[in-house]
């Protein structure tokens, strides 16, 4: 996770760097000896670029209060930009002006190279032809803005934590009940064998366990159910044809199952635990109504197309037992309950009879049936039981044997007897976590809606998905009144801060055109990304905005032509550190985006996010930005010819 923060937290730095030096460049061409064009370039830029590093804080601070597992996950991110952030402006402000200061004679820097001549007057033109249009300007931006809210985002799907990754994939086997020890482990032999012919060399390594399903505890050696067990299949990290999902799709069809083998597939979880894709809680203590909602909950799951390896926890173990007391008998025998749970417990676990001491221990005598007679329910039967009077009796003479099917094991969650229904979805279905979650929601779950004898919970990947983007929408309304405010303090004015925020939609809205694009569904760590690339949109439109603050504040009293050349002015000189910051980021996440030696399905979708979404922002700052900023000097002119016209004449 700190490897994604410093993904995250690069094209920050670039630009911090690039502002300085190119302020400190330019106080060169000046004239400025380089000693004082360090320490004047530095001063120049020392405030937007500190509201730039505090208003990234902003944004990312308050991922540490995000709660759940995803605090687990990305509390590191704030972490470390925090201190990457506090080191950049350690060295843009003190070590990278003295290295400049350090140049030997007064000799002047080169000058600008043709190209970027030419770059600059087209951006010069550009803008003398789109500056008296603004208002189309804004039009124009903000139709985008809708049409890709309105069309894209609606249709690109929000998965929590990209599953590509997957390190591997669990066979769970299921035999029926009472099936012995040695059956089963032959069962999962059978199966075992046949995957390294299949896998090839993506197969890494394979591990079975017998007595349990359990493929998070790999290293459990023991369990309670004999016709139970799984086989842990693991992938190679790089270069493999296929991963866990589609080895599983690939691997349904063809694997040769033993007879009455019961086989579900669970690719293992990439990132949090407790991700599965479809978790569904059903919390009743009545047995017979739990197990009934239980299954037909996996018959509807296993209707809808796309939908695999549907199974639950609580499955049928071996028929038991029940013996049934009859008062009337009781009575006449002059027997109770106790009495006879106390002879039922010396058959199966013993009384202690009697002790052994020596020196070092003491072993205890423990009488109990014999194995024959614990096995035969005949010989139970006829066990002898002294009533009240001293007289023996029968138990078959007081109780009723019943035999009934019986619960392999019963869970508990939040105090409740509870069943689990688990399933998966094929990669080619269509299907995401909260596609499942909508239709259980609105075609199964209102059948048990305000019941009291029985609850339906949801799990998994979509409550974190929940939980994590519900508390990131708190966090970003925070982000946007934080560095609003900073910005406010900065220029002096709200109206123009608010103009300076406005970037941040088109830069999200960008990043979400990226993803539809290329086919990929949004997770968290994009997500996380797009705060990232948030950050460098704002601080280059901070110092973009700040240059043309202080050159309408130098063109102070001066008519309407002179001020907007100066903003021109102002808004030309800072075209080449935009280019550098957005050009030098891309080219440094591309790689990494597509896949260049190696797809990274953590690192690359965030740089890909950041990437294209700075990519496609640098227009939202070199053109958004100054149409804005002059916008917003129309309106507070507007206003104060409107205070002015409503102040009394004696006071004009």
């Amino acid at each position: 996770v700190s490897t994604i923060a410093f993904v995250i937290v690069l094209g920050m730095l670039v630009d911090d760097a690039v502002v300085v030096s190119e302020k400190i460049l330019l106080c060169r061409q000046e004239g400025l000896s380089p000693a004082d064009a360090a320490v004047a370039g530095t001063m120049a830029v020392a405030r937007p670029v500190i509201a730039s590093a505090a208003t990234t804080l902003l944004a990312f601070a308050p991922m540490l209060a995000i709660g759940g597992m995803p605090s687990k996950l990305i509390w590191q991110i704030p972490a470390v930009v925090s201190i990457a952030l506090a080191l950049s402006l350690l060295e843009s402000f003190l070590i990278l002006p003295a290295h400049m200061s350090m140049v030997r004679g007064n000799t002047l820097p080169r000058p600008k190279r043709a190209f970027v001549v030419r770059l600059e007057n087209a951006y010069r033109h550009s803008l003398e032809r789109l500056l008296p249009h603004r208002g189309k300007v804004i039009a124009g931006f903000a139709g985008i803005l809708c049409l890709i809210v309105g069309i894209v985002v609606p249709r690109l799907e929000f998965e929590f934590f990209p599953q590509d990754a997957s390190p591997g994939f669990a066979i769970k086997v299921t035999l029926p009940p009472g099936t012995p020890l040695e059956q089963t482990e032959a069962s999962i032999d059978a199966i075992q064998a046949q995957l390294p012919a299949l896998m090839g060399s993506d197969l890494l390594a394979l591990t079975s366990r017998v007595g349990h399903q359990d493929a998070m505890a790999i290293d459990r050696e023991y369990g309670s159910a004999e016709n139970e067990g799984f086989i842990s299949a693991h992938l190679v990290m790089k270069k493999k044809e296929r991963v866990s999902a589609e080895w599983i799709e690939y691997l349904r069809d063809r694997l040769r199952l033993p007879e009455n083998a019961e086989v579900t597939f669970e690719a293992q979880v990439d990132g949090p635990p407790g991700l599965q894709p479809v978790i569904v809680y059903i919390l009743a203590n009545d047995n017979l109504l739990r197990r009934q909602t239980a299954l037909a909950l996996r018959q509807y799951l296993e209707s809808i197309d796309g939908v695999v390896d549907v199974a639950m926890d609580e499955r049928e173990g071996m028929r038991q037992i029940d013996l049934n007391l009859d008062p009337e008998r009781l009575a006449k025998h002059g027997l109770d309950a106790q009495e006879l749970g106390l002879t039922l417990k010396a058959a199966f676990f013993g009384l202690v009879a009697s002790e052994l001491r020596d020196l070092e221990e003491t072993t205890e005598i423990r009488v109990l049936f014999e194995p024959a007679a614990r096995r035969s329910l005949a010989s139970l039967l006829d066990a002898p039981v002294r009533n009240s009077r001293g007289e023996l009796v029968l138990l078959r003479d007081v109780v009723e044997p019943v035999e009934i099917p019986a619960l392999a094991k019963i869970q508990h969650r939040n105090g409740s007897r509870a069943a689990t229904v688990t399933a998966g979805f094929s990669p080619s279905s269509g299907h995401t976590s909260t596609t499942i979650a909508e239709l259980l929601e609105t075609e199964f779950m209102p059948r048990y809606a305000g019941r009291a004898d029985i609850e339906l919970q949801l799990g998994g990947e979509v409550i974190q998905s929940r939980r994590a983007t519900g508390e990131l929408g708190a966090v970003a309304i925070v982000v946007v009144i934080g560095i609003g405010a900073v910005i406010s303090i900065m220029l002096g004015s709200f109206l123009e801060a608010f103009f300076v925020i406005a970037v941040v939609p088109f830069s999200a809205a960008f990043v979400a055109l990226t993803f539809y694009l290329h086919g990929m569904n949004f997770s968290l760590l994009p997500v996380i990304g797009t705060i990232g690339l948030a950050g460098v949109v704002v601080n280059a439109s901070i110092v973009m905005v700040d240059s043309v603050h202080q050159a309408q504040q130098e063109a102070h009293g001066e008519n309407e032509i002179v001020r907007t050349r100066a903003m021109i002015d102002a808004l030309v000189i800072r075209l080449r550190p935009v280019l550098v910051t957005s050009l030098s980021t891309f080219g440094g996440v591309m790689p990494t985006a597509y896949g260049f030696g190696g797809w990274d399905p953590v690192m690359s979708p965030m740089s890909l996010a950041l990437g294209w979404g700075l990519a496609l922002s640098a227009g939202v700052t070199l053109f958004l930005v100054p149409s804005l900023y002059v916008t917003a000097n129309d309106l507070n002119r507007a206003i104060a010819r409107w205070r002015e016209r409503r102040r009394p004449a004696s006071m004009r």
